[in-house]
């Protein structure tokens, strides 16, 4: 009976693609597909990030950047921190953003 684990020390490289045993760091050249669902909470990069909080309901997805919340959406709305460009436009208060999207027919 074959073990149904494969082990390997070192790390390994396949073609494009290196699983490092040092780091756990996989990276590759080439495209990655699969056919499930991401189970993944945040996106981040240095002090921007993307996080999702999805609770069945109340869920929100938050945008960071530059180590400020940007942007939070939730299934009633979006909220934005700084200003609102739509289309070019820009809506410095909630009253150019209603008078934007009332003009831009949102």
């Amino acid at each position: 009976m074959a073990n149904s684990n494969f082990v390997v020390h070192n790390g390994l490289t396949v073609g494009p693609l290196t699983i490092s045993a040092a780091t756990g760091d996989i990276t590759t050249t080439g495209n990655i597909s699969f056919g499930g669902a991401v189970g993944v909470d945040s996106i981040a990069k240095g002090d921007s990030s993307i996080a999702i909080t999805d609770t069945g309901s109340n869920s929100t997805i938050l945008l960071t950047v530059d180590g400020t919340a940007t942007a939070n959406i939730t299934g009633t709305g979006m909220s934005v921190a700084g200003t609102l460009t739509i289309n070019g436009a820009t809506a410095a208060s909630q009253a150019d953003a209603t008078a934007l999207a009332i003009a831009l027919g949102g």
